[in-house]
């Protein structure tokens, strides 16, 4: 599998992950051995991060959709296994959804569904807290 990253102008960033099947100019698929070359950047060896390296603390994505009604998807991703809250807040600060788990290090996806959180319209904050640190980010619910 991959990571497919996307970085827009405000700094945002969101991931999808898909599979890809590589093939060579005959048509021939790549076995897992073979050497992978990024356009314009040169070649990588399977399973070597050409990317990203070195990054060691958590991040917050902006949950999709946003703004939402029915449900939204948050993501993070975490450098290592540890423990992690996820918070939903009101403008007020009163907390109004919390997760709070052990993860493995990588990206995670939190599904948070009308449901789960109280019929509050308008502007609400999340936040995702570790041993790392505090992130913040913001989205709005219009029905």
């Amino acid at each position: 599998e991959v990571e497919i990253w996307v970085i827009d102008e405000a700094g945002n960033k969101d991931f999808c992950t898909t599979t890809l099947l590589l093939q060579d100019n005959s048509g021939n698929v790549c076995q897992d051995s073979s050497p992978l070359t990024e356009s314009g950047s040169g070649v990588a060896s399977p399973g070597q991060k050409v990317k990203g390296e070195g990054i060691r603390t958590p991040e917050l994505y902006q949950n999709t959709p946003n703004p939402f009604s029915g449900e939204t998807k948050i993501g993070f991703w975490l450098p290592e296994s540890m423990t992690a809250t996820l918070r939903v807040m009101d403008v007020t600060g009163k907390e109004l959804y919390r997760v709070t788990g052990s993860y493995s290090g990588g990206n995670h996806l939190i599904t948070l569904e009308a449901g789960s959180i109280p019929e509050v319209k308008g502007v609400l904050f999340y936040q995702l807290e570790t041993e790392k640190g505090v992130l913040n980010k913001r989205m709005v619910r219009v029905n």
